[in-house]
């Protein structure tokens, strides 16, 4: 299986509580605000459903999101 379908099989589920800004996922959040501030302009590569870049786009200029899984950028768009 290559990674591209492997990670469009996840789509459907990685926004469920316990897969999705988990206690890791806070963590890096936290962190990565210690370095941005509103002329910031985030890459998030492999940002999934863009969950992660969400957050971090309330305090930074603009975020990109860049994924393969053509599912998970689906979802982020909705």
């Amino acid at each position: 299986m290559n990674a591209e379908r492997m990670w469009d099989r996840f789509a459907s589920r990685w926004d469920t509580p316990g897969v999705s800004l988990g206690v890791n996922d806070i963590r890096l959040i936290d962190r990565a605000k210690k370095y941005l501030d509103t002329d910031s302009v985030v890459l998030d590569y492999g940002c999934a459903t863009g969950t992660i870049a969400m957050e971090i786009a309330k305090g930074v200029k603009r975020v990109q999101g860049i994924d393969f899984s053509s599912r998970m950028i689906d979802i982020a768009k909705k």
